[in-house]
């Protein structure tokens, strides 16, 4: 394996730390936090008012271009809330503020867009219950709730946004309630909630919504559980809810207590981290062979002595064809990085946060930094920035425009819905190089397309006036 590290501190051997900055120097130390090859940017402050910590969120790009997420806590009414980031230029918006006593609160890990055009997510904690609820909001901040955990057999404190399947349904996790067990339910396209999945062992606790993997089958993360209690496990459910296989680390070289949602490339793989455990006990970037069902460590954190430590942010598969995440502690100040990883496993880290302070920098990434289809990365911190509640910052890495879909997955006949910008005046819409014979331009930065007849498995071009823009994964055709 081949480490590559692009601190420009790092390579001058400077050891990890929290030093006190002297204001002439935060500039300077902005500079050396990156290597040449990319900028990071603070583009927001929260400041309290328009909510606050952003916990574990992975911002959401929505129809018209947008990049939308949660808030915790904060707001109007101190139960966090909703926002939407402006990608051209800055400017934030709150779309809508939770009331912390009649509604709950914590809005972890961001929404989910579906294919209805709605977004999805769970508010973890509070709720009239309190045991937190389900909910869908529109883009103009109408929100609907869906359901309320019981904190008995349907489960309690969910965690993050539900998944969309292929299904067209709902899968999302909740760690328990008071005398209740962690759950996987569904929430159907009719409306109808229901428990997919109880842990038979008060012991397993996810820690990450739900990855529907290319074999059709729901995997996620679990903090403990499998062989060993303490050190957890990924389970592999059929959305059908059998336990299909219980994948076991060691808390030794394998990693401990793994984290943060996953992510499939390809081949098949599985990639995924876990904050403590490996080679050094700072954590690992590991891998699943869904085939063999074999573990391995694609990184051990700590490997240089101003390495990122404790990451559980997933992942972002990027269109150069790399990883890029975030770690919550270490790096040059102690304050988090940023990583790149290859899917040869060939690491490097490319960002420091700067210690946190009033008006100095930001701390403690959470989540892993979202590739927006103008080609630049955006993502947040659960705290720091100038009020110390959190921030929004962009990584350049000069990477260009592109398109996403909403679901990258669907039929002969079936409609697909596009995500990018600069559609105004599209020519031509190909799946894997066959034209696509309807399509509809809705907006500048959304359009439909029909997949057309003779289409098959592969990447998806849409044909503007300015140009090409490839898609970032290839279509799947199913039958």
């Amino acid at each position: 394996m081949r480490i590559v590290q692009r601190d420009a501190v790092a390579e001058a051997g400077a050891r990890p730390g929290k030093p006190i900055l002297a204001p002439a120097l935060f500039a300077v130390i902005l500079l050396l936090g990156a290597s040449p090859a990319q900028t990071v940017t603070k583009i927001h402050d929260f400041n309290g008012t328009n909510g606050g910590d952003p916990q574990s969120v992975v911002l959401t790009q929505g129809r018209d271009g947008r990049l939308y997420g949660t808030t915790g806590f904060g707001g109007a009414y101190a139960g966090g809330g909703i926002f939407k980031q402006r990608t051209a230029g800055t400017g934030l918006d709150v779309l809508y503020n939770f009331n912390r006593t009649t509604e709950g609160y914590d809005s972890a890990g961001g929404l989910t867009l579906a294919s209805d055009g709605n977004f999805y997510s769970a508010l973890s904690s509070g709720g009239p219950t309190g045991f937190g609820v389900l909910y869908k909001v529109t883009s103009a901040g109408v929100l609907t709730t869906l359901h309320q955990f019981q904190g008995g057999a349907d489960g309690g404190y969910p965690i993050g946004p539900p998944i969309e399947a292929t299904d067209g349904n709902l899968y999302g996790v909740t760690i328990g309630g008071t005398g209740a067990d962690a759950t996987v339910y569904k929430y159907t396209t009719t409306g109808t909630f229901s428990n997919v999945y109880v842990f038979p062992d008060s012991d397993d606790s996810p820690t990450a919504p739900p990855l529907q993997a290319a074999d059709g089958n729901l995997y996620f993360p679990s903090s403990r559980g499998g062989t060993s209690i303490n050190c957890g496990a990924i389970f592999e459910l059929s959305t059908s809810g059998v336990l299909l296989n219980t994948f076991s680390f060691d808390c030794l070289t394998l990693g401990q207590n793994p984290g943060g949602p996953l992510i499939q490339i390809s081949d098949g793989t599985i990639y995924g981290t876990t904050p403590l455990g490996g080679t050094y006990n700072d954590g690992t970037i590991y891998t699943l062979d869904t085939t063999t069902g074999i573990l391995a460590v694609a990184y051990d954190f700590g490997t240089s002595p101003t390495d990122g430590r404790s990451p559980e942010a997933g992942f972002t598969l990027a269109t150069d064809g790399n990883f890029y995440s975030s770690t919550m502690d270490g790096g040059i100040f102690g304050s988090g990085s940023l990583f790149q990883l290859s899917q040869n496993d060939n690491y490097a880290q490319l960002y420091s946060f700067p210690v946190a302070g009033h008006g100095q920098g930001t701390e403690a990434p959470l989540s892993a930094p979202v590739q927006a289809t103008t080609g630049l990365f955006y993502g947040v911190t659960d705290t720091g920035g100038f009020w110390g509640e959190g921030t929004i910052y962009t990584l350049d890495m000069g990477l260009g425009p592109f398109i996403a879909f909403v679901r990258a997955q669907g039929h002969v006949g079936a409609t697909a819905q596009i995500l990018g910008q600069g559609f105004t005046g599209a020519t031509r819409v190909t799946f894997n190089g066959v034209p696509a014979v309807s399509y509809a331009v809705v907006s500048d930065t959304y359009l439909t397309a029909v997949v057309p007849s003779g289409a098959t498995s592969g990447p998806v071009v849409v044909t503007t006036p300015t140009g090409a823009l490839n898609s970032n994964r290839n279509f799947t055709v199913s039958q």
